[in-house]
């Protein structure tokens, strides 16, 4: 029950919750009139019996301190059909030693016989109570004289008009009481749901239908100028807000994707323009001895490298900036080319990069490639920047027995600074052109359902780890 409860929208669990609040107190303030009722009661019937009992005991005296039987019958008899105020079925008159001196009916209550256990336990006029009694109560009342005990006389009373009454009483409570309770309740629940139905546009227009919230159009506006009316304005500001911060960062994202690329694209040119000059040398070799089957075939094994070496760079270089970045699957093969890439940059600072490439294709298939060779290159740029020269660089690529996939980039630089870190651990604001590798990083794992995290190893150096959860819904093709 308190799992469904919790679980239940808020336009039902408040208003319900009021009407069982509502339901509570009337069953509290229907206690506490029957306890009064029965509170009053009881006093009623112990004035009512200790006037009875304290006349019927004075005129008993004088009878019973000379054991006259027969004056105690007849006193009794007298009393018993006195017209008292509670009806009285039956009266006792015992002696000190409990021993019966006279009764109203002497068949079943003899002279000399002693009381049944249930009639002697009858409590006292002042400790009268109808409480978890019968039609009928017993009730005793002490005869002294000088201060001393000299018998006792019982009466029963008939109590069928009180017990009525507290029926009557009851039924009328709880009929009343639950009507009122549940008119109450109903008008509480739809007053309350009224009152929040404000609020449950607001938690349905923030779930949005694709999980990002939306705008409130402005006929769901309340009509009145009121705090909702305000709210509502509010959060249409929010929205559009954070609207225009996605924006921003989608353009900052693709900002980093040009700024990695310009990065590249000098020793790109220089790695192009190496093949091109052999290509020109071999195209000259060729003119010069086109004679020559030897010299013709040198010069075309030249030209076939060369050529081969700008396909795999220029290759290398589209499949990092496609568009359909999350259209093809991830293999192997994208991590040798995210090493080409790099290689460049590498060879100026006379670094090398060392791979452990673990994950199968099979794992690596749930995966986008466009993706993942982003993060890891931006990754790799920034450890590169970070190491010394002629230091090493650690690509560590391993899958668990989930299916997800671990990325390890470690560097050999002084340690990542607290605001890189910040920036690719949360939504710290970027500076003017500052970070934005980093932050695309964030974006790109934050796109995959991943995870980042930060080692500082004791030796110095940086181990940065992706988790990313595979995607094996997408159907990224081969």
């Amino acid at each position: 029950m308190r799992w469904t409860f919790h679980y239940l929208p808020i336009k039902i669990r408040a208003p319900l919750a009021a009407a069982l609040l509502l339901i509570l107190v009337g069953a509290i303030a229907s206690q506490h009139v029957l306890s009064r009722l029965s509170k009053t009661q009881d006093q009623n019937l112990q004035s009512v019996a200790t006037v009875f009992l304290t006349g019927l005991s004075a005129t008993l005296e004088p009878s019973v301190l000379n054991e006259d039987i027969w004056t105690t019958f007849a006193i009794l008899e007298q009393f018993k059909g006195d017209g008292a105020a509670i009806p009285v079925n039956n009266l006792v008159v015992v002696d000190a030693s409990g021993i019966v001196l006279a009764a109203g009916d002497p068949e079943k209550y003899s002279n000399g016989s002693a009381l049944p256990d249930t009639i002697q336990s009858a409590g006292d006029v002042n400790k009268v109570s109808l409480v978890l009694t019968g039609e009928s109560l017993w009730v005793r009342r002490d005869i002294n004289y000088q201060g001393q005990p000299i018998g006792s006389v019982y009466a029963e009373f008939d109590v069928t008009r009180y017990l009525s009454e507290r029926s009557s009483a009851i039924w009328s409570l709880f009929i009343g009481n639950a009507l009122a309770t549940l008119l109450l309740s109903i008008a509480g629940f739809f007053l309350i749901r009224r009152m929040l139905r404000y609020v449950s546009t607001i938690s349905d227009y923030m779930k949005g239908d694709n999980g990002h919230p939306e705008p409130i159009p402005e006929a769901l506006f309340p009509s009145d100028r009121n705090e909702f009316r305000e709210l509502f304005a509010r959060y249409n500001q929010l929205v559009s807000a954070e609207e225009q911060r996605r924006q921003a960062m989608t353009r900052l994202s693709e900002q980093a994707r040009l700024v990695s690329l310009g990065r590249l694209s000098s020793t790109l040119a220089h790695e192009i323009n190496n093949p091109l000059g052999g290509l020109l040398n071999a195209v000259d070799t060729a003119k010069r001895y086109q004679d020559s089957p030897e010299a013709l075939g040198k010069s075309l094994e030249l030209i076939e490298r060369g050529l081969r070496t700008i396909a795999d760079v220029a290759r290398g270089t589209l499949d990092f900036y496609r568009t359909d970045r999350r259209a093809v699957a991830l293999s192997t093969s994208d991590f040798e080319d995210i090493a080409l890439l790099l290689e460049p940059e590498l060879r100026k600072k006379s670094q090398k990069l060392v791979r452990h490439i673990g994950a199968t294709d099979p794992v690596l298939a749930d995966f986008s490639n466009g993706l993942v060779r982003q993060i890891v290159l931006n990754l790799l740029l920034n450890a590169s920047a970070a190491t010394p020269e002629n230091g090493t660089l650690h690509l560590n690529v391993t899958e668990d027995p989930s299916g997800c996939l671990i990325i390890r980039i470690a560097d050999e630089g002084p340690g990542l600074p607290a605001d890189s870190r910040d920036i690719l651990l949360s939504e710290t604001p970027l500076n003017p052109g500052a970070g934005l590798g980093l932050r695309l990083v964030r974006d790109l794992v934050g796109e995959l359902q991943g995870e980042i995290d930060i080692l500082t190893h004791e030796n110095g150096g940086t181990e940065i780890v992706i988790r990313l959860q595979p995607d094996s819904e997408h159907g990224y093709a081969a």
